[in-house]
């Protein structure tokens, strides 16, 4: 069983974003040094485990 590599599966997706925004994660993910698709990736899944459940209704 010694090297085991597990493919991790990814789905294309289409999102409008507001320019300033987008502009403001790329500036962000060059700074850190990553892709701007990991630092996305990264943020959103931070928003979505610390969310506040009763601030769905935005």
């Amino acid at each position: 069983m010694g090297f085991d590599l597990k493919k991790e599966v990814f789905v294309n997706k289409t999102f409008r974003l507001p320019k300033e925004l987008v502009e403001k994660c790329q500036q962000t993910a060059s700074a850190k040094g990553v892709f701007l698709n990991y630092f996305v990736q990264k943020a959103m899944s931070y928003a979505l485990e610390n969310m506040d459940d009763d601030n769905m209704s935005e």
